[in-house]
């Protein structure tokens, strides 16, 4: 266990190492490319940020409605057992045909 750990300790180093040493190698000017790709990283957040940040509120409201497990209670069969588990809510709602 002892090896596992020191192995998973020295693996991320070893990485960006490992990228620092094959960009030099290549003559390539490492830090430039970091901070190049660093600003295509938060471009990404910020164009995908409104979408997550709906979602979270989505969920949040959802489960805190109590509103998901009213729709299992009414389609699951597992309800009748009085356990709920969110695997089988969504499972119940994807299956759920709401056209009825």
């Amino acid at each position: 266990m002892k090896i596992m750990s020191f192995v998973s300790n020295l693996a991320m180093p070893m990485i960006i190492l490992l990228i620092v040493i094959c960009g030099l190698r290549e003559k390539n000017n490492v830090f430039d490319n970091f901070i190049d790709g660093a600003k295509e990283g938060i471009q990404t957040t910020i164009t995908i940020l409104p979408t997550l940040v709906g979602l979270f509120v989505a969920i949040g409201a959802l489960r805190s409605s109590r509103n998901i497990r009213i729709n299992c209670k009414c389609c699951c069969t597992n309800a009748k057992y009085n356990t709920f588990s969110w695997g089988i809510t969504s499972t119940c709602i994807i299956k759920t045909d709401f056209r009825k």
